[in-house]
C-alpha cells in the first residue's frame, strides 16, 4: 500500500473519530453600518450557519424582513443608532482637539 493512501485511511479514520465530538459554535455578527446592504451581504451567511447547527445573533440596525425564512438558531439585537450624532461626537471629541493643538 502506498504512502499516499495509508495517509487518506488515517486521515478518514480519525475524521470518523472525532466525529461525534465536534460541536456547533456561537457567532457575533456586529453590523453597525449605516446602510442595509451590509447586513444583506452578510445574511446569506449568517443563514447558511445556522442552519448547520450554530447559534448565530446579528448586532445590526435594520430588523429582518423575513423573518419567517430565519433560521430557528439565528437571533437579532436591533440597536438604535443616529450617524449624525456619531459624527458629531467625532468632530467634538477627535477633529476639535487636534485644531486647538495646530492654532497654539
Amino acid at each position: 500500500m502506498g504512502l499516499f493512501y495509508r495517509s487518506l485511511l488515517i486521515l478518514i479514520y480519525s475524521c470518523c473519530c472525532l466525529a461525534p465530538i465536534l460541536e456547533a459554535g456561537k457567532v457575533l455578527m456586529y453590523m453597525p453600518v449605516a446602510t442595509k446592504s451590509h447586513k444583506n451581504v452578510w445574511r446569506p451567511l449568517a443563514f447558511a450557519l445556522a442552519d448547520r447547527g450554530h447559534e448565530v445573533t446579528m448586532v445590526t440596525m435594520f430588523e429582518e424582513s423575513a423573518a419567517s425564512n430565519a433560521p430557528k438558531k439565528y437571533r437579532e439585537i436591533i440597536v438604535d443608532f443616529d450617524p449624525t450624532d456619531l459624527q458629531s461626537r467625532i468632530a467634538k471629541e477627535v477633529v476639535n482637539p487636534v485644531d486647538n493643538s495646530i492654532s497654539r
